[in-house]
């Protein structure tokens, strides 16, 4: 009996206890190599054409797609830098960067993009841009 009255105790107990919290701080960058899995290939380019910064929650994992959109000439990046989980969101910071005047670049047309993914958290997402531009939107 009292070892029934003891296992119920401790079922309850372990049922309160919260559920842990995200790592908080700056988080390693996992990024996507190419060439990208088909899923996510399909996705990264109905992506391509415009600035802006989405997610996706694919096979457990959140995935985090950049892209500059469409340049004119090569010599154009953009990177994920820094991903940091705070309490009550997750701030990417996205690192633009273009050609130099005078620079040889290819003269193609580019969709420079990248993808990295995260730990899937229940938070939101905040973008911060850096470098050559001042701002990313979000889709």
């Amino acid at each position: 009996m009292r070892l029934t009255t003891f296992l119920l105790a401790f079922l309850f107990l372990a049922a309160c206890t919260p559920a842990a919290s995200p790592p908080a701080g700056e988080v390693e960058i996992n990024r996507v190599p190419r060439p990208y899995p088909q899923d996510l290939r399909q996705w990264a380019n109905a992506h391509k054409m415009t600035h802006h910064a989405t997610e996706k929650v694919f096979e457990g994992k959140r995935y985090i797609l950049v892209s500059y959109g469409e340049k004119a000439t090569g010599g154009y990046t953009i990177s994920v830098k820094k991903i940091v989980i705070g309490k009550d969101k997750i701030t990417v910071t996205v690192e633009h960067s273009d050609p130099a005047p005078g620079d040889i670049v290819i003269h193609a047309l580019t969709y420079p993009q990248d993808l990295v993914w995260i730990e899937n958290l229940d938070l939101p997402v905040e973008y911060v841009a850096i470098g050559a531009q001042d701002s990313i939107g979000k889709e």
